[in-house]
């Protein structure tokens, strides 16, 4: 089986990488053209998924290929940086697809183990959950976006992290105090009806 690469030289690999870092468009077609197809494949035959996850992971890192490739020297170089950035993504897809599914097993336990529960239960719940979105609402908007990109849109600390202009350890980070603070802030939260 014929491999993109084989219509490449080492040269003609440099200055095609060049050229998509200057934000040449029609360098980063070529690219798109002699490589997209190659990487689903590649990404199949490595994950044994379904197209649309393999084509989501190709067009993830043809957005890297577009945005910040990275300085390679040979067609070697490139291979083996584009097989990387495809295993990456994969790695990074198939953990968002578990974390959603643990807390979507979760929810779905704490639905049943409550289905029963009487209404002052339910009542304070909501009175709880209106309570914490109050809180969040007063974070800062960077804060918010944080949040909502890392638990509500599953995305991973690196792309969490870029989202607000940040790496994926200050993200990490930024996250982890903010959910401490939430918590502390929670520890001195009684709903209103308590002790009544």
């Amino acid at each position: 089986m014929s491999s993109p690469f084989d219509k490449l030289d080492d040269d003609s690999c440099r200055r095609l990488v060049a050229s998509i870092r200057q934000g040449d468009g029609s360098a980063f077609e070529r690219f798109y053209d002699l490589f997209f197809d190659a990487c689903v494949t590649w990404t199949r035959n490595a994950t044994k998924r379904d197209e649309d996850f393999c084509l989501d992971c190709c067009q993830d890192v043809m957005m890297i290929v577009a945005d910040r490739l990275p300085r390679l020297e040979t067609k070697k170089a490139l291979a083996a940086w584009l097989h990387r950035c495809l295993h990456t993504k994969a790695i990074d897809r198939l953990r968002s697809e578990e974390r959603l599914a643990r807390r979507e097993r979760s929810a779905a336990r704490h639905e049943h183990d409550h289905a029963s529960a009487d209404p002052h239960e339910h009542a304070v719940r909501v009175e709880e959950v209106e309570w914490l979105t109050k809180k969040l609402g007063e974070l800062e908007e960077r804060d918010r976006a944080l949040l909502h990109a890392r638990f509500f849109e599953d995305a991973s600390l690196a792309a969490t992290g870029a989202s607000v202009g940040i790496g994926g350890d200050a993200a990490h980070g930024r996250i982890r105090r903010l959910l401490v603070r939430l918590r502390n802030v929670g520890k001195t939260y009684v709903p209103s009806d308590e002790g009544e």
